[in-house]
């Protein structure tokens, strides 16, 4: 979740940035998703290749920071 917490981002830039494949990544996005630790929106894409398409952004939310730090107080 490392990369989530510093920018949005789609579901492609996150497999790549993890060295994932796309279906991993996604489906461990919709589990977090419903866990209420990611959050998402669409937005339309500026990038070169996928231009004027909507793209779903994904974030951490402020209970993935709480988890994280009691995680950190535990161990």
């Amino acid at each position: 979740m490392e990369p989530l917490a510093e920018k949005l981002m789609n579901i492609n830039a996150l497999s790549i940035a993890l060295g994932m494949e796309r279906k991993l990544v996604a489906y461990h996005l919709f589990a977090l998703e419903d866990c209420g630790l990611v959050t998402s929106r669409y937005a339309i894409s500026v990038e070169p290749r996928a231009k004027g398409k909507a793209i779903r952004l994904y974030r951490v939310t402020d209970m993935a920071a709480d988890v994280k730090a009691m995680l950190k107080k535990a161990l």
